[in-house]
């Protein structure tokens, strides 16, 4: 032992002095760079998730090896994976160009750069020879069928360009960060709006992608029909370590539905609920309130669904990320998830009030919804008309906005809004006035001022050119007070039924503070029955023209004596 140990410290004598002259000097440059080694170092980093690290050594060697086929293909695949399609062309072409049948993703990669990049015949022809490369059995279920069937739709929606303006809603409203899910009251005086700028969540940042949490912002048409500074909304909505997403404003303005994701709450993210309050703030969101069983199942719902000890009929152990309500407060539409009776992603569902909860939801069907991704839906105040985001078969290249309608209790085939409503980026989210004249849609296509915008379409001829086979949705709000004769605010029943027909549209009520909303179809009669068990009951008959649709709001006040 003593003899190893002294040939090791005789052996590091004369080596020391060696590795401190050696790294008295400074690197050799003189020699070509070992790329292969190089590359499989960025490669380690790559396969790793660490797309920026790889992505800087790729650059690197770029410098000094510009026309190495292989590292032209590890940059371009690079740039792809972080979205920057722009780039990752050049790199990809090189490759194609060469003629090298070496990567076989060479060809998927380049169609969907070009895609997005709205080079749709380009798109098709690579889509097209990627997919001859595969046996039969590989191309029927590769996504690219997907794509090209979007590339083909987007061919077909930008020939039939709609005639529509679109204007970005400016600085007031918008950031150089994400501004996403406008959604605006019946009377379009109130806008909210999720966003990701750091006044509301301070320093912290998703660890994800890097960006602040979502907090929800809120803007006041003013007396000029200009928009106020965005601001966040007052309350006690926001909190510095949450995300809280704007899902939509009730159209009588007093309820937001908003998705929240709360560490050790709400497990993937739930529906919560926030009312406005008399001064004008808002309340701190709640959970759903939901029929739940007591026992270990109870049927609480139509047909023959039912619910299991433990479920709830909205949120669950999924993903619920949007929903809206209608008008009556009697249907919620939502985005879940749920693996039970889905048809992709996210889903399209709907629950009806029974109570003061909801009943077992139902999903709206494969017709509505895709074996893809649905994100958002809004339900236009009219209840019969419903625009949701789909990156599903008719989808143009990312999101799009679809609309369907009610008629007869079912849900029409979606149609797609067209092209430059929808481009081949992502349209997020979508919400259009009572009126039916003004959409306001996210989206983060082109020329916005931050990674997504807000975004004002006038639709006033829209629907006149469009064949949807049936006409723009124009309501008009009617709203107002019901007091007693001594001046109190009375809360009670409104039944509303059509003047003509003597058909019950709907039944309302008047809050604690006396006030009603209610939209209707223009065009008809309307009456009005207040009743009270205390207060002698109104009729009253109030007409809805066509004519008054440049006025979309209307108010009656009404006096019930005691009995």
């Amino acid at each position: 032992m003593k003899i190893q140990h002294s040939i090791i410290l005789l052996a590091l004598c004369f080596l020391c002095p060696a590795l401190s002259a050696q790294n008295t000097h400074k690197p050799d440059t003189s020699k070509p760079r070992n790329i292969r080694f190089e590359m499989a170092q960025a490669r380690m980093k790559f396969n790793n998730d660490n797309y920026p690290g790889a992505l800087k050594m790729y650059e690197g060697m770029m410098k000094t090896n510009p026309n190495d086929i292989t590292l032209n293909f590890r940059l371009g695949e690079c740039y792809f994976v972080i979205d920057r399609f722009e780039d990752a062309i050049p790199p990809l072409e090189k490759c194609a160009e060469a003629g090298s049948d070496d990567f076989d993703m060479l060809d998927f990669y380049l169609a969907r750069s070009y895609q997005k990049n709205q080079q749709f015949k380009k798109a098709k022809v690579h889509y097209e020879k990627y997919l001859s490369s595969l046996s039969d059995d590989e191309a029927e279920t590769d996504p690219a069928n997907v794509y090209l069937n979007k590339v083909n739709n987007a061919v077909r929606l930008m020939d039939q360009k709609v005639d529509v303006d679109i204007s970005n809603m400016g600085k007031v409203i918008n950031s150089k960060y994400v501004d996403s899910n406008p959604s605006i009251t019946a009377d379009q005086t109130v806008l909210i709006f999720t966003s990701r700028r750091p006044e509301s969540s301070k320093t912290l940042r998703d660890p994800v992608t890097g960006e602040y949490f979502d907090n929800i912002y809120i803007s006041h048409k003013q007396k000029d029909g200009t928009w106020s500074e965005a601001k966040p909304i007052p309350g006690e909505i926001n909190t510095p370590d949450a995300y809280e997403a704007n899902s939509s404003i009730s159209p009588d303005g007093k309820t937001i539905f908003i998705y929240m994701n709360i560490n050790g709450i709400t497990q993937s993210g739930d529906i919560y609920v926030s009312h406005k309050n008399n001064e004008g703030t808002w309340t701190k969101p709640q959970p759903l309130r939901e029929n739940s069983p007591s026992g270990f199942f109870k049927k609480i719902a139509h047909g023959f669904d039912i619910l299991f000890h433990g479920e709830k009929s909205i949120n669950s152990s999924y993903f619920e990320t949007s929903a809206c309500i209608t008008a009556d407060n009697n249907s919620l539409y939502f985005i879940s998830e749920r693996e039970k009776k889905g048809f992709g992603q996210g889903d399209v569902w709907v629950a009806h009030k029974i109570g003061n909860g909801w009943s077992v939801p139902r999903n709206l069907g494969k017709n509505i919804n895709t074996v893809d991704d649905e994100i958002s839906v809004f339900i236009h105040p009219d209840g019969n008309t419903m625009f949701y985001a789909s990156n599903g078969k008719h989808s143009m290249g990312g999101y799009d906005i679809l609309m369907s309608r009610k008629e007869d209790g079912k849900w029409s085939d979606p149609v797609n809004l067209g092209y430059p409503i929808n481009t081949p980026y992502d349209e997020f989210h979508f919400a259009l006035s009572a009126d039916g004249n003004t959409a306001y849609i996210s989206s983060n296509r082109e020329n916005s001022m931050g990674k997504t915008d807000l975004y004002t379409i006038d639709m006033k001829t829209y629907f006149d050119e469009m064949d949807f086979g049936f006409e723009q949705p124009t309501l008009t709000v009617v709203k107002g007070y019901i007091i007693d004769e001594d001046k109190n605010p009375v809360a009670t029943e409104i039944d509303i039924s059509d003047a003509e027909t003597g058909k019950h549209v709907t039944t309302i009520m008047s809050d604690e503070n006396g006030e009603y909303f209610i939209t209707l179809s223009q065009g008809k009669d309307y009456i009005l029955l207040i009743s009270h068990k205390d207060m002698e009951p109104i009729a009253k008959t109030i007409s809805i023209l066509e004519e008054d649709q440049a006025q979309n709001t209307k108010t009656w006040h009404f006096i019930l004596n005691k009995k």
